[in-house]
């Protein structure tokens, strides 16, 4: 829970997607894979995906992260939009 308040919140937006993707495939071996993949680990698939474009992308202009702190842990996220801002224009 306080995993997806911190996402909701953009604060350590990489660190809790790592530790969401390790919960989400421990979550998925052990519990929904007997189930199948309909009505079973198909949204646990959804989420894992979420957290992984999370971890490569980084936190949103929306973010405290991004806006107050002016800094990221992993500040990769920062040059990629700089660039990508660049070829924009």
């Amino acid at each position: 829970m306080i995993g997806g308040i911190v996402l909701i919140i953009g604060v350590l937006t990489r660190i809790a997607s790592i530790l969401l993707i390790i919960l989400m495939i421990g979550a998925t071996i052990t519990v929904q894979l007997a189930k199948g993949f309909i009505g079973g680990y198909e949204v646990n698939l959804l989420y894992l995906s979420i957290a992984m474009t999370l971890l490569f992308t980084g936190p949103g202009r929306p973010s405290i992260e991004w806006n107050v702190l002016n800094r990221e842990l992993f500040p990769k996220g920062k040059e990629i939009v700089a660039s990508a801002k660049a070829l924009k224009e």
